[in-house]
């Protein structure tokens, strides 16, 4: 009986980072130690493949106050999470935008959301799709009214007792 044990702790590298299932996956770094391991070679396993998943990364809608203006419109972008790509460069190509899911006013019950965030990494290839994005709204945002000037047409009459002024009409 021959003494040999594996020795070195081996690592996997997949062929690139991106998210994808039965991905080629070389595995390197093993060795053989004992009285015998120079009796042996050492073959690397091949063949082996496993799965990327996306990771999870949360974009939150800011709270926006403005006047209506009969538009969705909203200011700024989401508040991005953390991305654990950065570390490979990778970072926000686009913000995104904001937008008000309806038109009409309301003070501190409005809802605005985030959407269209991309990421790009250092060799700016677009690596949004490793990611698992998740937009959450803000629900305290602010469309105050708009202000309205309503004057009249200047009216002429004879004195007849009320206060009646008989073709007024609004200008808006």
């Amino acid at each position: 009986t021959d003494t040999v044990s594996v020795a070195g702790v081996g690592t996997g590298a997949f062929d690139n980072k991106n998210v994808g299932t039965n991905k080629p996956v070389t595995v390197s770094g093993f060795t053989l130690s004992g009285a015998d391991a120079t009796n042996y070679n050492v073959v690397q396993p091949t063949g082996l493949t496993a799965n990327v998943s996306p990771a999870a990364l949360t974009v939150t809608a800011q709270s926006v106050s403005r006047t209506y203006d009969g538009t969705t419109t909203a200011s700024g972008s989401g508040s991005v999470g953390l991305l654990l790509g950065a570390g490979a460069g990778e970072t926000v190509n686009t913000a995104g935008t904001q937008a008000f899911l309806d038109k009409n006013v309301g003070t501190g019950n409005k809802v605005v959301r985030a959407s269209g965030v991309t990421i790009k990494d250092s060799g700016n290839a677009d690596v949004t799709g490793n990611y698992n994005i998740s937009y959450v709204d803000n629900t305290a945002s602010t469309i105050n009214p708009a202000s309205l000037t309503v004057s009249t047409n200047s009216v002429n009459r004879v004195y007849d007792g009320t206060t009646n002024a008989p073709g007024a009409a609004p200008v808006v």
